[in-house]
Protein backbone atom coordinates (compact mmCIF):
# COMPACT_ATOMS: atom_id res chain seq x y z
CA UNK A 1 0.00 0.00 0.00
CA UNK A 2 1.19 3.50 -0.77
CA UNK A 3 2.34 5.39 2.29
CA UNK A 4 0.85 8.75 3.28
CA UNK A 5 3.60 10.73 1.54
CA UNK A 6 2.86 8.95 -1.74
CA UNK A 7 -0.88 9.31 -1.27
CA UNK A 8 -1.75 12.90 -0.47
CA UNK A 9 -5.47 12.20 -0.19
CA UNK A 10 -5.10 9.10 1.99
CA UNK A 11 -7.40 7.23 -0.39
CA UNK A 12 -6.80 3.60 -1.38
CA UNK A 13 -8.32 1.23 -3.92
CA UNK A 14 -9.89 -2.09 -2.94
CA UNK A 15 -6.94 -3.94 -4.49
CA UNK A 16 -4.44 -1.93 -2.48
CA UNK A 17 -6.32 -2.65 0.75
CA UNK A 18 -6.72 -6.35 -0.10
CA UNK A 19 -3.01 -6.70 -0.87
CA UNK A 20 -2.10 -4.81 2.28
CA UNK A 21 -4.05 -7.22 4.50
CA UNK A 22 -3.28 -10.33 2.45
CA UNK A 23 -6.92 -11.10 1.69
CA UNK A 24 -8.93 -11.19 -1.50
CA UNK A 25 -10.99 -8.36 -2.93
CA UNK A 26 -13.90 -10.81 -2.84
CA UNK A 27 -13.55 -11.04 0.96
CA UNK A 28 -13.60 -7.26 1.29
CA UNK A 29 -16.72 -7.02 -0.86
CA UNK A 30 -18.34 -9.83 1.17
CA UNK A 31 -17.61 -8.02 4.44
CA UNK A 32 -19.19 -4.87 3.06
CA UNK A 33 -22.25 -6.84 1.99
CA UNK A 34 -22.59 -8.17 5.55
CA UNK A 35 -22.47 -4.64 6.93
CA UNK A 36 -19.02 -4.73 8.49
CA UNK A 37 -18.17 -1.42 6.83
CA UNK A 38 -19.31 0.96 4.10
CA UNK A 39 -16.84 2.04 1.47
CA UNK A 40 -17.16 5.28 -0.42
CA UNK A 41 -17.61 5.50 -4.19
CA UNK A 42 -15.82 7.63 -6.72
CA UNK A 43 -18.04 10.17 -8.42
CA UNK A 44 -16.15 9.58 -11.67
CA UNK A 45 -16.30 5.81 -12.09
CA UNK A 46 -18.25 4.48 -9.07
CA UNK A 47 -15.20 2.52 -7.91
CA UNK A 48 -14.87 1.74 -4.20
CA UNK A 49 -12.23 3.64 -2.30
CA UNK A 50 -11.03 3.39 1.28
CA UNK A 51 -10.04 6.23 3.54
CA UNK A 52 -7.13 5.94 5.95
CA UNK A 53 -9.58 5.80 8.86
CA UNK A 54 -11.47 2.93 7.22
CA UNK A 55 -8.23 1.00 6.66
CA UNK A 56 -7.41 1.40 10.36
CA UNK A 57 -10.89 0.14 11.25
CA UNK A 58 -10.50 -2.87 8.92
CA UNK A 59 -7.26 -3.73 10.68
CA UNK A 60 -9.25 -3.83 13.94
CA UNK A 61 -11.94 -5.98 12.26
CA UNK A 62 -9.41 -8.52 11.00
CA UNK A 63 -7.81 -8.76 14.43
CA UNK A 64 -11.23 -9.55 15.85
CA UNK A 65 -11.71 -12.17 13.14
CA UNK A 66 -8.36 -13.79 14.05
CA UNK A 67 -9.65 -14.18 17.60
CA UNK A 68 -12.62 -16.15 16.28
CA UNK A 69 -15.19 -13.40 16.77
CA UNK A 70 -18.13 -13.92 14.43
CA UNK A 71 -18.89 -11.36 11.73
CA UNK A 72 -22.23 -10.58 13.38
CA UNK A 73 -20.47 -9.83 16.66
CA UNK A 74 -17.87 -7.72 14.87
CA UNK A 75 -20.64 -5.65 13.31
CA UNK A 76 -22.18 -5.16 16.75
CA UNK A 77 -18.83 -4.32 18.37
CA UNK A 78 -18.00 -1.80 15.68
CA UNK A 79 -21.38 -0.18 15.24
CA UNK A 80 -23.74 -0.90 18.12
CA UNK A 81 -21.79 -1.72 21.26
CA UNK A 82 -20.01 0.53 23.68
CA UNK A 83 -16.72 -0.48 25.30
CA UNK A 84 -18.43 -2.36 28.14
CA UNK A 85 -20.63 -4.36 25.77
CA UNK A 86 -17.62 -5.09 23.58
CA UNK A 87 -15.71 -6.35 26.62
CA UNK A 88 -18.64 -8.63 27.49
CA UNK A 89 -18.63 -10.01 23.95
CA UNK A 90 -14.91 -10.78 24.16
CA UNK A 91 -15.38 -12.39 27.57
CA UNK A 92 -18.01 -14.70 26.11
CA UNK A 93 -15.62 -15.61 23.32
CA UNK A 94 -12.88 -16.34 25.84
CA UNK A 95 -15.23 -18.67 27.74
CA UNK A 96 -16.13 -20.47 24.52
CA UNK A 97 -12.42 -20.94 23.78
CA UNK A 98 -11.90 -22.36 27.29
CA UNK A 99 -14.70 -24.87 26.66
CA UNK A 100 -13.18 -25.80 23.32
CA UNK A 101 -9.75 -26.27 24.90
CA UNK A 102 -11.30 -28.58 27.50
CA UNK A 103 -13.03 -30.59 24.77
CA UNK A 104 -9.83 -30.82 22.74
CA UNK A 105 -7.87 -31.89 25.82
CA UNK A 106 -10.44 -34.62 26.51
CA UNK A 107 -10.14 -35.82 22.91
CA UNK A 108 -6.35 -35.82 23.14
CA UNK A 109 -6.46 -37.85 26.36
CA UNK A 110 -8.62 -40.50 24.73
CA UNK A 111 -6.44 -40.57 21.62
CA UNK A 112 -3.37 -41.01 23.83
CA UNK A 113 -5.06 -43.78 25.79
CA UNK A 114 -6.11 -45.69 22.68
CA UNK A 115 -2.68 -45.23 21.12
CA UNK A 116 -1.21 -46.82 24.25
CA UNK A 117 -3.69 -49.69 23.88
CA UNK A 118 -2.79 -50.17 20.21
CA UNK A 119 0.90 -50.13 21.06
CA UNK A 120 0.23 -52.68 23.78
CA UNK A 121 -1.44 -54.92 21.17
CA UNK A 122 1.48 -54.53 18.77
CA UNK A 123 4.02 -55.36 21.47
CA UNK A 124 2.06 -58.27 22.96
CA UNK A 125 3.63 -61.70 22.44
CA UNK A 126 0.25 -63.42 22.61
CA UNK A 127 1.21 -65.54 25.60
CA UNK A 128 -0.78 -65.97 28.77
CA UNK A 129 0.90 -64.91 32.01
CA UNK A 130 0.00 -64.58 35.67
CA UNK A 131 0.10 -61.08 37.11
CA UNK A 132 -1.76 -58.67 39.34
CA UNK A 133 -4.63 -56.88 37.70
CA UNK A 134 -5.01 -53.10 37.97
CA UNK A 135 -7.55 -51.63 40.34
CA UNK A 136 -10.53 -50.73 38.16
CA UNK A 137 -13.19 -48.08 38.65
CA UNK A 138 -16.41 -49.49 37.26
CA UNK A 139 -19.97 -48.55 36.48
CA UNK A 140 -22.56 -50.85 34.96
CA UNK A 141 -24.32 -49.65 31.83
CA UNK A 142 -28.07 -49.30 32.30
CA UNK A 143 -30.38 -47.60 29.84
CA UNK A 144 -28.01 -44.77 28.93
CA UNK A 145 -24.36 -44.84 27.98
CA UNK A 146 -24.46 -41.03 28.04
CA UNK A 147 -25.15 -41.01 31.79
CA UNK A 148 -22.27 -43.39 32.43
CA UNK A 149 -19.78 -41.39 30.37
CA UNK A 150 -20.95 -38.16 32.00
CA UNK A 151 -20.18 -39.66 35.40
CA UNK A 152 -16.70 -40.67 34.24
CA UNK A 153 -16.01 -37.21 32.84
CA UNK A 154 -17.11 -35.71 36.14
CA UNK A 155 -14.73 -38.05 37.93
CA UNK A 156 -11.76 -37.33 35.67
CA UNK A 157 -10.97 -36.02 32.21
CA UNK A 158 -7.40 -37.27 32.41
CA UNK A 159 -8.07 -40.92 31.58
CA UNK A 160 -10.24 -42.75 29.06
CA UNK A 161 -12.69 -45.43 30.29
CA UNK A 162 -13.26 -48.59 28.23
CA UNK A 163 -16.27 -50.76 27.50
CA UNK A 164 -15.93 -53.98 29.49
CA UNK A 165 -17.63 -57.37 29.44
CA UNK A 166 -17.68 -60.36 31.73
CA UNK A 167 -17.30 -63.88 30.38
CA UNK A 168 -19.66 -66.34 32.00
CA UNK A 169 -18.03 -69.44 33.38
CA UNK A 170 -19.75 -72.81 33.50
CA UNK A 171 -20.80 -74.09 36.90
CA UNK A 172 -17.69 -76.27 37.23
CA UNK A 173 -15.53 -73.26 36.21
CA UNK A 174 -13.65 -75.33 33.66
CA UNK A 175 -15.19 -73.81 30.54
CA UNK A 176 -16.70 -70.60 29.22
CA UNK A 177 -20.28 -70.62 28.02
CA UNK A 178 -20.39 -70.32 24.24
CA UNK A 179 -22.97 -68.86 21.89
CA UNK A 180 -24.52 -72.28 21.26
CA UNK A 181 -25.15 -72.65 24.99
CA UNK A 182 -26.23 -69.07 25.72
CA UNK A 183 -29.24 -67.15 24.46
CA UNK A 184 -27.25 -63.95 24.94
CA UNK A 185 -24.46 -65.25 22.68
CA UNK A 186 -20.68 -65.50 23.00
CA UNK A 187 -20.84 -65.91 26.75
CA UNK A 188 -20.66 -62.12 27.20
CA UNK A 189 -22.75 -61.05 30.14
CA UNK A 190 -22.54 -57.94 32.30
CA UNK A 191 -21.66 -54.85 30.29
CA UNK A 192 -19.87 -52.09 32.14
CA UNK A 193 -17.42 -49.26 31.64
CA UNK A 194 -14.11 -49.42 33.47
CA UNK A 195 -11.15 -47.14 33.99
CA UNK A 196 -7.84 -47.93 35.64
CA UNK A 197 -7.44 -46.29 39.02
CA UNK A 198 -5.11 -43.34 38.57
CA UNK A 199 -4.35 -40.53 41.02
CA UNK A 200 -6.08 -42.50 43.80
CA UNK A 201 -9.52 -41.86 42.31
CA UNK A 202 -10.74 -45.03 44.02
CA UNK A 203 -10.26 -43.36 47.41
CA UNK A 204 -12.44 -40.48 46.28
CA UNK A 205 -15.16 -42.92 45.24
CA UNK A 206 -15.01 -44.84 48.53
CA UNK A 207 -15.65 -41.60 50.42
CA UNK A 208 -18.72 -40.81 48.29
CA UNK A 209 -21.61 -42.85 49.67
CA UNK A 210 -23.86 -41.77 46.77
CA UNK A 211 -21.44 -42.75 44.03
CA UNK A 212 -22.70 -45.04 41.27
CA UNK A 213 -19.17 -46.33 40.79
CA UNK A 214 -17.81 -49.48 42.35
CA UNK A 215 -14.23 -50.68 42.71
CA UNK A 216 -12.85 -53.91 41.28
CA UNK A 217 -9.79 -54.56 43.44
CA UNK A 218 -6.46 -55.85 42.19
CA UNK A 219 -6.41 -59.65 41.98
CA UNK A 220 -4.04 -62.34 40.84
CA UNK A 221 -5.10 -63.12 37.30
CA UNK A 222 -4.24 -64.89 34.09
CA UNK A 223 -3.66 -62.06 31.67
CA UNK A 224 -3.32 -61.69 27.92
CA UNK A 225 -4.35 -59.48 25.06
CA UNK A 226 -6.58 -61.77 23.02
CA UNK A 227 -7.98 -61.59 19.52
CA UNK A 228 -11.53 -62.78 18.95
CA UNK A 229 -13.10 -63.29 15.54
CA UNK A 230 -16.50 -61.65 15.67
CA UNK A 231 -19.13 -64.38 15.52
CA UNK A 232 -16.61 -67.04 14.53
CA UNK A 233 -13.29 -67.54 16.32
CA UNK A 234 -13.29 -67.78 20.09
CA UNK A 235 -10.34 -70.16 20.36
CA UNK A 236 -8.71 -67.79 22.87
CA UNK A 237 -11.29 -68.99 25.42
CA UNK A 238 -10.06 -72.58 25.00
CA UNK A 239 -6.46 -71.40 25.26
CA UNK A 240 -7.26 -69.62 28.53
CA UNK A 241 -8.81 -72.75 30.04
CA UNK A 242 -5.96 -74.91 28.76
CA UNK A 243 -3.37 -72.58 30.30
CA UNK A 244 -5.18 -72.61 33.64
CA UNK A 245 -5.52 -76.41 33.66
CA UNK A 246 -1.93 -77.05 32.58
CA UNK A 247 -0.56 -74.83 35.37
CA UNK A 248 -2.94 -76.07 38.06
CA UNK A 249 -4.89 -72.82 38.37
CA UNK A 250 -8.61 -72.60 39.13
CA UNK A 251 -10.63 -69.73 37.77
CA UNK A 252 -12.31 -68.18 40.80
CA UNK A 253 -14.50 -65.58 39.13
CA UNK A 254 -15.77 -64.52 35.74
CA UNK A 255 -12.98 -63.23 33.49
CA UNK A 256 -13.37 -59.72 32.11
CA UNK A 257 -12.63 -58.33 28.68
CA UNK A 258 -11.70 -54.66 28.37
CA UNK A 259 -12.17 -53.44 24.80
CA UNK A 260 -8.94 -52.38 23.11
CA UNK A 261 -9.79 -52.48 19.41
CA UNK A 262 -12.81 -53.53 17.33
CA UNK A 263 -12.84 -54.05 13.58
CA UNK A 264 -16.26 -53.75 11.95
CA UNK A 265 -17.77 -57.27 11.64
CA UNK A 266 -14.34 -58.88 11.63
CA UNK A 267 -12.34 -59.21 14.84
CA UNK A 268 -11.58 -57.51 18.12
CA UNK A 269 -8.75 -57.25 20.63
CA UNK A 270 -9.52 -57.39 24.33
CA UNK A 271 -7.49 -57.02 27.49
CA UNK A 272 -8.30 -60.27 29.32
CA UNK A 273 -8.10 -60.64 33.11
CA UNK A 274 -9.14 -64.00 34.62
CA UNK A 275 -9.01 -64.23 38.46
CA UNK A 276 -7.39 -67.42 39.78
CA UNK A 277 -6.39 -69.29 42.91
Amino acid sequence: MRNDQENDNNIYSIKEVADYFGISTHTLRYYEKLGVYESERSMENNYRFFSRELVIYLDYVLRMKEMGISIDSIVNIGRLYNVKQSANALNERAKAIDRKIEDLWRQKVRIRDYLESYQYILESDGNFAVQESPVLICQDVGDSMIDVMTDFRTLSTEYAPKLTFELRLSEDRHSIIRSSESAEGRGLDIQSVTMENEDDLADKIRRDTNSRFYIRPSRTCIHNVIKLGTGSDYSAYDELIAFADSHGYTLTDNPILRTFYISYYSYAYYDLWAPID
